[in-house]
């Protein structure tokens, strides 16, 4: 596991050791930042506040960081993925000023919670377990305490033939399967 692109490229992320972590492949992770970085859906990438949720390693996040996001939140509820991705933030942010790890489940509004002072955010990457309804549990705590950002992108990552439930006020953008995952890319409308 790699990053792809940008200031980090080529360099190798500690993968776990536990068969319960599911990283998201090199070649997906590809085709999801060749999607985002090429539609118009952000005037800077400079200025994005990102939030890998049920970051495992944080492959999401650190690719997003590598590319020119401004600053990274990372948050997992489990402490044997949160300690994979601090390794993985001492090699590419050790003075941590631009990446930040929260144990949190972001399921439950207490877990947004501890999240109330780094967003709302721009981009959001949210791959947790498949097929348990955590994407949707997830939105609405995000939502709970004003942490998506009018017309913040959020990729969604779920079995092919896992459907999401969005709240009102969220669109799809595009969809793409690979195999046996599904990219959901969703906005969040604009304020009026």
């Amino acid at each position: 596991m790699r990053i792809i692109a940008g200031k980090f490229k080529n360099h190798h992320l500690v993968s776990p050791s536990s068969k319960d972590v599911r990283p998201t492949s090199d070649r997906i992770k590809e085709s999801i930042f060749n999607i985002l970085w090429h539609h118009d859906w952000f005037e800077s990438f400079a200025a994005i506040r990102c939030l890998d949720g049920f970051c495992g390693t944080g492959a999401l996040g650190f690719e997003a960081y590598s590319r020119g996001v401004d600053s990274v939140t990372f948050v997992d509820v489990s402490a044997e993925s949160l300690k994979v991705c601090t390794e993985n933030q001492r090699k590419l942010d050790p003075s941590k000023k631009n990446t930040h790890l929260i144990r949190a489940d972001l399921s439950e509004t207490s877990g947004a919670v501890a999240l109330a002072s780094r967003g709302p955010f721009d981009l959001i990457f949210l791959d947790p377990p498949y097929q348990q309804g955590l994407i949707e549990k997830a939105i609405l705590s995000l939502l709970s305490q004003n942490l998506i950002a009018d017309g913040a992108v959020l990729v969604l990552e779920t079995h092919k033939v896992e459907t999401i439930d969005l709240p009102v006020g969220f669109s799809i953008l595009s969809e793409k399967i690979y195999a046996t995952t599904k990219i959901h890319f969703v906005q969040r409308d604009s304020a009026s």
